[in-house]
């Protein structure tokens, strides 16, 4: 099973796992202040819902996010005030607030993914699958308004089979993973004993 472990950088503890035992660890990231990890975990079963927990990284306390099940890919805004999550059906993002402890929906596309903070300005970049050119979009929380940032439309018109957005710089660069298709064919002529 995965888990979550946390190691002393000085290497003076033995790591030690965080959260539930029994679950299988998805994806994390650490809150601004270091203190905190928010996980998407699920039961090792198939077809199990993930569900979102807090970890105190000091203490270990682990806490259900309260709300509903399902969401997954969560990440924190660079200022605190945010957690982004995608709901299971890849179509939602959902907003929660750690301080006012509720949720709000964010957005909704046709198959997203890859949800990433801006290091300068209060915006969430992710990518919709399932949109033409693929595109990587921009949702500004303050009033839930979206616009595409990026669209892939180019690169897949010729031959990229796929494009996914990998990661966003210090200074909002945006970066991608793209996949290509080649036309070359190739032969072999081989001649065995």
């Amino acid at each position: 099973m995965r888990h979550l472990w946390v190691v002393a950088s000085q290497g003076s503890s033995p790591p030690r796992a965080l959260g539930p035992q029994d679950l299988v660890a998805g994806l994390a990231d650490w809150s601004p202040d270091g203190k905190q990890i928010i996980l998407d975990m699920s039961a090792p079963s198939t077809g199990s819902p993930d569900y979102l927990y807090l970890i105190d990284v000091a203490t270990g306390k682990t806490n259900l996010l309260p709300g509903p099940k399902g969401f997954h890919t969560p990440t924190w805004s660079r200022d605190g005030r945010w957690i982004a999550a995608i709901d299971s059906s890849d179509t939602r993002i959902f907003l929660y607030s750690p301080k006012q402890k509720e949720w709000r929906q964010g957005t909704a596309g046709t198959r997203l993914g890859y949800p990433y903070w801006s290091y300068r300005r209060d915006e969430l970049f992710f990518q919709d699958l399932g949109a033409p050119g693929q595109a990587i979009r921009r949702l500004t929380p303050a009033n839930g308004r979206t616009e595409v940032s990026f669209s892939f439309d180019e690169a897949l018109q010729k031959d990229a089979i796929t494009c996914r957005f990998a990661g966003i710089g210090l200074d909002d660069t945006l970066y991608a993973l793209v996949i290509g298709a080649t036309t070359d064919l190739f032969a072999v002529d081989l001649d065995l004993p």
